[in-house]
């Protein structure tokens, strides 16, 4: 009997394919084995990612590049019974899919894109990339999902009546261009009533339609202004819709904290509702900061208070401090520092000098010792003595107080014969 020599690879039906229902035909010979049974191996060049397709055919060898093979340069073998053949190169392109919209509301809007192809997991910004842009601006990307069944959800900016912006995919191997028209016959308006607070903290809000666009809204959200990653979805079932003449008034509940946020109301075909104004929330008035000492090198504060912002901060002679711990009830911010290289560059506020010791408390593991004020006397005869076997000392600056210390000095013990048997180990 003579073994059958391995698979050799010849051609492929094309080398350029999109992804998703595409029939490629492999010839060769040796291609099948005694069981009419073949394996194509195809190896992402970039990733290193495999994916091994299966066929069996007396005839020919050929394989259907499903929806969901990433879009990139792969190598392609066969293999079988009789061994491993030589590779070639197939490129897969992306497809993004279907446009649901090519004209929308200046108000922007959330667009998606449906029956693709060759998506990644996620969109890294470098292997595959979504730009919006003109001739001239390109604006941040927002994507909101991605990339499940291959489609994508991307919110479109605002834009003014007339623009043309392009949407861009950019791919390891192709980039695909959409183009969204942006117009006012296309953007649906309506006013936000006045804020309704409830019995149970939350508010109501209430807009009403002042265009005649017949829209259904299919999402909402409340975006603070402050900081455009704290937004507040709202379930479009639990909508209130009422008419009045031709007005159509649209009302829902949400537990909002205090500030401002934009009302993104989506709808289909058109888009965002261009709303008149934001929802503004005030500031409670139950609020009790508290009234710490504060060095020049910053500390904390903190301030009680219900439905303070989750993104809320405080500025203290113009520098900013961020949340360090939040709960409905209370908010502790950094009160940053006064003293920093550029403050101290432009104004001197602070300068080298040795602390007084009158300015601390002084603390060790004896604080009743009477000796614990010989270590701070700035005298070499007197010292600290602790019948501990572990022993400390130090300066307690007080609470919320940080200090700035560029130089620490000591002074040994003159009865100690040997300085460094006695310190092995410490720490200052």
């Amino acid at each position: 009997m003579t073994a059958a020599s391995s698979p050799t690879l010849l051609s492929l039906s094309s080398s350029n394919v999109s992804a998703g229902n595409t029939n490629l035909t492999l010839t060769g010979a040796n291609l099948l084995d005694s069981n009419n049974f073949a394996q194509g191996v195809l190896t992402n060049t970039i990733t290193g990612d495999v994916v091994v397709l299966s066929s069996s055919s007396s005839s020919a060898v050929v394989w259907s590049i499903g929806y969901n093979l990433v879009s990139g340069t792969y190598a392609v073998k066969v293999r079988n019974a009789y061994g491993e053949s030589n590779s070639l190169q197939l490129v897969v392109t992306w497809n993004p899919g279907t446009l649901n919209v090519t004209a929308g509301s200046t108000a922007g809007g959330i667009v998606k894109f449906s029956s693709g192809a060759g998506y990644p997991s996620s969109i890294d910004g470098v292997a595959f990339s979504v730009t919006v842009s003109t001739s001239t601006t390109k604006y941040p990307t927002n994507i909101i999902t991605c990339c499940t069944g291959n489609t994508l959800e991307l919110e479109m900016p605002t834009a003014a009546d007339g623009s043309v912006l392009v949407i861009s995919f950019a791919g390891p191997v192709n980039t695909v261009n959409y183009t969204f028209y942006y117009s006012t016959n296309s953007t649906p308006a309506a006013n936000i009533i006045a804020l309704m607070d409830l019995d149970n903290g939350d508010k109501k809000v209430s807009f009403f339609n002042t265009t005649d666009l017949t829209a259904t809204i299919n999402s909402i959200r409340l975006v603070s202004t402050l900081d455009s990653s704290h937004s507040i979805n709202v379930n479009v079932g639990s909508l209130v819709v009422t008419q009045s003449g031709t007005s159509v008034f649209t009302s829902f509940t949400a537990t909002l904290k205090a500030g401002s946020y934009k009302l993104l109301a989506n709808t289909s075909p058109y888009g965002y509702i261009l709303m008149n104004t934001t929802v503004n929330v005030p500031f409670p008035t139950n609020y009790a900061p508290s009234s710490p000492q504060l060095s020049f090198n910053g500390g904390q504060v903190t301030i009680t208070a219900d439905l303070l912002s989750p993104v809320s901060y405080i500025t203290v002679n113009g520098f900013r401090g961020s949340i360090l711990t939040y709960s409905d009830t209370a908010v502790t911010y950094a009160v940053p520092a006064l003293v920093t290289t550029d403050t101290q560059t432009a104004f001197t506020l602070a300068s080298v000098a040795l602390l007084p010791t009158s300015q601390f408390t002084l603390i060790s593991d004896q604080p009743s010792n009477p000796s614990l004020p010989y270590s701070f006397d700035n005298s070499i005869t007197t010292y600290y003595s602790s019948t501990n076997s572990e022993c400390w000392m130090g300066l307690d600056s007080g609470q919320n107080l940080a200090t700035s210390v560029s130089r620490i000095s000591f002074f040994a013990n003159l009865n100690w014969p040997n300085v460094a048997q006695y310190i092995l180990y410490s720490t200052f």
